[in-house]
């Protein structure tokens, strides 16, 4: 019976919509990139120039750095819209400049990193995650994909990918290095039995 429970975790590592890098040794799941990373990386990548590029129209529209009314929104929103197209352009490899700094990446279900017209479009999906009141940025401490409300809409996951001083040489398909990744064989070598 002990070997059969060590051939279906090798057969649900094999069969997992997740990529290799997601995979511990034991063949549990690794988390997906961490909320408090996402959040940061969200947080200077996007709210924060985003703030300053309304600013800045507001000042060079009118002189008031604080506006009310129609249009204030049509700023904030000619602003959010500056800012995602920029980020959308130095996407690369699924990743945009935070996203490396914070060492994450966008992938689609499959595992292949998103295009930059895909992240771009994907920061645009997070208006529905602010449009339920936050839930939607929440909804990864509680999802086990770990995926926010725009993830679901674009097809989308977030995954951390470790330094290469942290990885054991093994190169994933992205050319990144990865953890701990082995193949099922292995895990099932290593399973009690």
């Amino acid at each position: 019976m002990d070997a059969s429970v060590g051939r279906w975790e090798v057969t649900m590592v094999e069969s997992s919509r997740w990529d290799a890098t997601d995979v511990r040794v034991d063949g549990s799941e690794k988390p997906c990139g961490t909320w408090w990373r996402r959040t940061a990386s969200y947080m200077l990548g996007i709210i924060l120039p985003w703030a300053l590029v309304s600013q800045a129209i507001s000042m060079m529209a009118t002189g008031r750095s604080l506006l009310e009314g129609g249009a204030a929104w049509l700023i904030y929103c000619a602003a959010f819209v500056v800012v995602v197209a920029v980020s959308a352009v130095l996407t690369r490899n699924g990743q945009s400049p935070t996203q490396r700094l914070f060492k994450l990446q966008v992938c689609e279900l499959s595992g292949t990193p998103v295009s930059p017209v895909q992240a771009g479009f994907r920061n645009i999906a997070h208006v529905v995650d602010v449009a339920t009141l936050g839930i939607g940025f929440l909804w990864p401490l509680c999802d086990f994909t770990g995926q926010t409300f725009a993830d679901r809409i674009m097809g989308t996951r977030v995954r951390r990918v470790a330094s290469p001083q942290d990885s054991d040489g093994l190169p994933t398909t992205t050319g990144l290095q990865t953890t701990a990744p082995r193949p099922p064989a292995v895990m099932a070598e290593r399973l009690p039995q």
